[in-house]
C-alpha cells in the first residue's frame, strides 16, 4: 500500500493525494468507501489524470531532480569552499537538503542570534531541547541555482562568528 500528494512533486496549491492499493483489496475498499467524496475538482482529476497519461508527469520529475541535484552540488561545493575545515558534512543526496554538523565549538546562541539579524531560519536535527550533538539541515530547494553560494556566503559569515575562541 503507498500513499503520497503530488504537493512536494508538482505543487503545493494542487492539493492531491493518492492510494496505491493491491487489487485483493480493492473490492474492500469499494465497500468501505464508496460513500466519501473527493474535495478535488473533477477538473483537476482529469487534468492531472491526462498529464500523467500523456507522460508529462515523468518529463517533469526527469526536469525536477536534474535541476535539484545541480542545486545539491551548487550547495554542497559552496559549504565546501566556506567550511571545508568547520563542518562535516553529515547526510546529502536524499531530499532538498544537506545536513552539516560542526567539528568546532559553536557557541549555539550567537549563532541562532546572528542567523536571525541576517534573515536566516536555522533548521537542528537534534535527539531533544537539552541536546549537546546538534545538525543543521541546510536547504537548497526553494533557492535559485545562483542564490546559492550567496547564501552560503552569508550563513558562513554567521556561522564564523559563532565560533568560541
Amino acid at each position: 500500500i503507498y500513499t503520497g500528494t503530488f504537493s512536494k512533486s508538482l505543487s503545493p496549491a494542487l492539493r492531491v493525494s493518492y492510494l496505491v492499493l493491491p487489487t485483493i483489496l480493492l473490492p474492500l475498499y469499494k465497500e468501505k468507501f464508496n460513500f466519501h467524496f473527493s474535495g478535488v475538482s473533477i477538473d483537476t482529476q482529469k487534468t492531472l489524470e491526462l498529464f500523467i497519461k500523456d507522460g508529462y508527469w515523468e518529463k517533469h520529475i526527469r526536469k525536477t531532480r536534474i535541476l535539484n541535484k545541480k542545486k545539491h552540488n551548487i550547495m554542497k561545493e559552496s559549504l565546501l569552499f566556506y567550511l571545508k575545515d568547520k563542518i562535516k558534512i553529515l547526510r546529502e543526496g536524499s531530499g532538498l537538503s544537506i545536513v552539516i554538523v560542526p567539528i568546532v565549538k559553536i557557541n549555539w546562541e550567537i549563532l541562532e542570534k546572528e542567523a536571525i539579524n541576517k534573515k536566516i531560519k536555522l533548521y537542528y536535527i537534534h535527539s531533544d531541547s537539552t541536546a549537546t550533538f546538534k545538525a543543521i539541515c541546510m536547504g537548497f530547494g526553494s533557492f535559485l541555482e545562483e542564490e546559492i553560494p550567496f547564501s552560503v556566503e552569508i550563513f558562513s559569515k554567521v556561522f564564523l562568528l559563532a565560533i568560541c575562541k
